[in-house]
């Protein structure tokens, strides 16, 4: 029983290797055009793999897999960009040190600041 769901399982990577593995270096030419950074390209292309693989069983044989590959591509890369602009920005307590300690060291820093 245990051993003819393990071929299963290995037929079923075969088959996804098989159908996808000829799409990587678009898929990763188009995440570094949409990112302009080759480390976040690579975890996008990453994360399309993760996703692709974890619904393989919904793919359907015969049909487009390369339109199926850029299509969870460029959802994860919008989740990505509208993640970023959800966040506020983050500063450093050196950045803020090094920006007000001039103004906080003055003595008259108050009156600056009602200025």
């Amino acid at each position: 029983m245990a051993s003819s769901s393990a071929n299963e399982n290995e037929a079923a990577a075969a088959r996804f290797e098989a159908a996808t593995l000829p799409f990587m270096e678009a898929l990763y030419n188009q995440a570094l055009r949409l990112t302009q950074r080759r480390e976040d390209a690579g975890d996008i292309v990453q994360e399309t793999y993760l996703r692709a693989y974890r619904t393989f069983s919904s793919f359907k044989e015969g049909t487009n897999c390369k339109a199926w590959l850029f299509t969870i591509l460029y959802s994860i890369f919008v989740n990505k960009y509208r993640k970023e602009q959800r966040e506020p920005d983050t500063v450093s307590i050196e950045e803020l040190e090094e920006k007000f300690h001039p103004t906080l060291a003055d003595p008259d820093w108050r009156q600056i600041s009602l200025l």
